[in-house]
């Protein structure tokens, strides 16, 4: 409330001054060009409240408020504050949520097959990597109870199926 006082006493000095100014020209020739330094003194004393609002970085506050109300407090720690910073977690964590879903979708998929094709019920099934390379893709399936020509042929044909070696591929029966 201060501060709206103060503003309102400079804004009033400032009209008070401009009246006294006109009334202390001696001729009437100056008088438009002192109203008009005057008016702009006071348009300029009216704005003052406004110009650091927008001077203000609001696309990097917009920014960081985004990046706590969207990240984890774990990601959070992590940011360097900086739009950059913000801008790389960010895109980490959309990374890693996309490669985990891509995981799990894989995983339903693999098992509606196995189920489809087999006569073996799928207790569990663990999908990592899809999002990377080939090489990195691990896929561990664990079955209810098969016999053992079953549980090689889920293998060979998993790995087949996603074109990974066989080795990628772990089938245990429970």
């Amino acid at each position: 409330m201060t501060a709206l006082g103060e503003w309102l006493k400079q804004l009033v000095i400032i009209v008070l001054l401009a009246a006294f100014a006109d009334l202390l020209l001696p001729t009437r020739s100056m008088e438009k060009y002192v109203r008009m330094v005057m008016g702009l003194a006071i348009v300029a004393a009216m704005l003052q409240p406004i110009v650091p609002l927008l001077s203000r970085n609001w696309s990097g506050q917009a920014a960081a408020t985004a990046a706590d109300e969207l990240l984890p407090n774990n990601a959070k720690s992590g940011a360097s504050g900086s739009s950059t910073g913000t801008t790389a977690t960010l895109t980490q964590e959309f990374q890693r949520q996309t490669n985990q879903a891509a995981d799990h979708l894989l995983a339903t998929r693999l098992r509606a097959e196995i189920e489809a094709l087999y006569p073996v019920t799928v207790s569990g099934m663990d999908v990592h990597g899809v999002g990377r390379s080939g090489s990195q893709l691990s896929v561990h399936v664990m079955l209810g109870s098969a016999p053992t020509t079953i549980v090689s042929k889920i293998r060979d044909h998993l790995a087949h199926e996603l074109d990974v070696p066989a080795s990628q591929i772990t089938v245990t029966t429970g």
